[in-house]
């Protein structure tokens, strides 16, 4: 009876340690921690400092407007970092920041305080930092370029100076480049007249004013300054990715259907859930 007693006794014990050593090995070390991005307020200034793989990690000094959401990058540094004796160890290779970071100087940081939204680091100096972690939204986290929006293809009747000249149709597809804003705050949604607006001005043209590139880019100014009112102001430029203009309905088809299915194709892309593929593998 003993030696199954014994047994028993050495099964449960490696599964105990088995137990123990998985629990121990899920808890996220340091380096894991630290590999996102972070941000702190200085008086006016918003600082972002991204801890990227393979080492290395960069910074940007960002002064934000009245709204505190446009924001112009006032410098930025870049280089090579480690975690040595719980410190986190920043190299710096270029900056033109230097009253921040200066360039070929090795700067050593006491980690105080580290979790997936706080990271507290005392400098050799003995000033105490504060830096949050950067929170993507459910909606930002599951799209790439956050920072445009795809508007679909637009058809319109080009306008005419005579009664009998020939019919012509203005197809544009387009994409609006938003400027850039402090990271986790929301995208400006497009006001619905926005379209409206758009179809408003395209069929006031006429053949003359589309008919080279140069007119083109006029296009694209005058876009950016009849959509910006109604997405916040937010507009860095319009992006026309396609334009044509044809005397025949069969070619709009074509273009619509192009670019509706290349449109649908992008949102599908857009959304999905990694996790959920990863599931189904």
């Amino acid at each position: 009876m003993k030696k199954p007693f014994c047994i028993l006794i050495c099964f449960a014990s490696i599964f105990l340690s088995l137990v123990c050593l998985s629990g121990c090995g899920s808890e996220p070390d340091q380096g894991e921690l630290i590999m996102r991005g972070w941000t702190n307020k200085r008086g006016e200034a918003y600082i972002y400092l991204k801890i990227k793989m393979e080492g290395k990690w960069e910074v940007s000094v960002n002064i934000a407007d009245a709204t505190t959401r446009i924001i112009q990058v006032r410098g930025k540094a870049s280089g090579q970092w480690h975690i040595e004796d719980n410190a986190l160890v920043l190299t710096v290779f270029e900056s033109n920041i230097n009253k921040i970071f200066k360039k070929d100087v090795t700067n050593f940081y006491e980690i105080v305080k580290l979790n997936e939204k706080v990271m507290e680091l005392l400098d050799t100096h003995g000033q105490l930092t504060t830096w949050k972690a950067i929170e993507l939204s459910k909606k930002q986290a599951g799209k790439s370029g956050s920072n445009s929006i795809r508007m679909a293809p637009f058809t319109v009747n080009l306008n005419k100076l005579r009664s009998r000249d020939k019919d012509r149709y203005l197809c544009v597809n387009f994409k609006i480049i938003l400027k850039e804003f402090l990271p986790g705050s929301e995208v400006t949604k497009v006001h619905p007249k926005a379209r409206e607006a758009v179809l408003i001005y395209l069929s006031s043209l006429v053949y003359k004013d589309i008919k080279n590139l140069d007119n083109a880019e006029e296009i694209q100014k005058n876009l950016q300054i009849i959509l910006n009112p109604y997405i916040g102001n937010m507009i860095q430029k319009i992006e026309i990715d396609h334009i044509i203009v044809s005397s025949t309905y069969d070619r709009v088809e074509e273009f619509l259907i192009e670019h509706s299915i290349k449109a649908r194709i992008s949102k599908e892309r857009n959304e999905k859930d990694p996790q959920k593929e990863k599931g189904k593998e």
